[in-house]
C-alpha cells in the first residue's frame, strides 16, 4: 500500500543534546552519565536564581519546576542531589518569611491584634496555656470545694460557731 502524500518518513533527527526547555535553555542543562539512568538534569547558574527568586515570591514547588521545564519529580530528585538547589529554595523561602513578619509588625505596631498575635506565635513560639520563658513562675494551688449534704439550719448554724462536734457527738 502507498504511503499518502506529505508524510515524513521518519521524524527530525536532533543535532544538539536536548534540555528542559530545548538546547538554549537559560536554567537547567543535560548530563549523560551512562549506565541505566540515562539523561539527568542539572541546573545552571540562572536556575539557582530563578529558584530563589520565585521561592521569595510565594511560589510553589510545581509552579518552580514549570519554570525550570522540568516535572515536579525531576525537581525533587535535583533538590536531593544538588544541596545548592534546596539553599536558593530556603533562601527564596526565608526572604520570603521575612517580608511576611515586616509587614505583619507593621500592622502589628499599629495596633492590629491579630498580627500581634500570629507574630507571637510564629516567631516568638508563645502557645495558649504555656508559660513564657524567662517570666515568672507562678505555683498553681490546687483549692478543693466539698459541698456537704443537706442540713438543718440549726446544723449549719453549729457548723459556723464551731459547736459542730458537740452536735455530732450528741447525735
Amino acid at each position: 500500500m502507498p504511503r499518502p502524500p506529505n508524510l515524513p518518513d521518519a521524524p527530525p533527527q536532533r543535532t544538539v543534546p536536548r534540555t528542559a526547555k530545548g538546547p538554549r535553555s537559560r536554567y537547567v542543562a543535560t548530563e549523560h552519565p551512562g549506565g541505566l539512568s540515562g539523561i539527568r538534569y542539572v541546573l545552571k547558574p540562572a536556575g539557582y536564581g530563578l529558584i530563589e527568586r520565585m521561592s521569595a515570591g510565594g511560589r510553589n514547588l510545581a509552579s518552580i519546576a514549570a519554570a525550570l521545564g522540568i516535572s515536579c519529580e525531576t525537581f525533587r530528585d535535583m533538590r536531593r542531589r544538588d544541596p545548592e538547589a534546596q539553599e536558593a529554595l530556603d533562601r527564596g523561602r526565608a526572604a520570603l518569611g521575612d517580608e511576611l513578619t515586616d509587614i505583619l509588625l507593621e500592622h502589628a505596631r499599629k495596633g492590629i491584634t491579630v498580627a500581634a498575635i500570629f507574630l507571637a506565635k510564629a516567631r516568638c513560639g508563645w502557645r495558649e496555656g504555656e508559660g513564657m520563658e524567662g517570666a515568672r513562675t507562678v505555683n498553681n494551688t490546687q483549692i478543693n470545694i466539698q459541698i456537704p449534704e443537706r442540713m438543718s439550719d440549726e446544723e449549719f448554724r453549729a457548723i459556723i460557731e464551731g459547736r459542730h462536734r458537740e452536735i455530732e457527738h450528741d447525735g
